[in-house]
């Protein structure tokens, strides 16, 4: 039996592949935007530690749709933070929603 692209189990399988690709992209440039942070280029991570600069650490990444949610440690100086990034990438990848959360490293 071969299957077609207007077959459903194909069409599922498409829908599946192609989520799961858009989800490994964005995950991809969340985790790109890190690093450029930590380059020393300005973003919407580093804007909250300003002037300092921090030095960020991925501890998970989690996606789900067009949505990242990125868990940080940021480290400024001999202070350390747990930082909470949500990004919601467009079909472009752009970034067209972010939400950041800081809150006082634990211990």
């Amino acid at each position: 039996m071969r299957l077609t692209l207007t077959d459903p189990l194909s069409g599922t399988l498409h829908a599946f592949l192609t989520r799961h690709t858009l989800q490994e992209r964005n995950k991809a440039l969340a985790l790109a935007l890190v690093e450029s942070a930590n380059r020393g280029e300005p973003c919407l991570l580093t804007a909250l530690f300003a002037p300092d600069r921090p030095l960020l650490v991925c501890d998970s990444v989690l996606a789900d749709g067009d949505h990242i949610a990125l868990r940080l440690t940021v480290t400024t100086g001999t202070a350390a933070w747990c930082l909470f990034a949500e990004f919601r990438f467009d079909g472009e990848g752009r970034i067209t929603e972010h939400h950041t959360t800081p809150r006082p490293h634990p211990g």
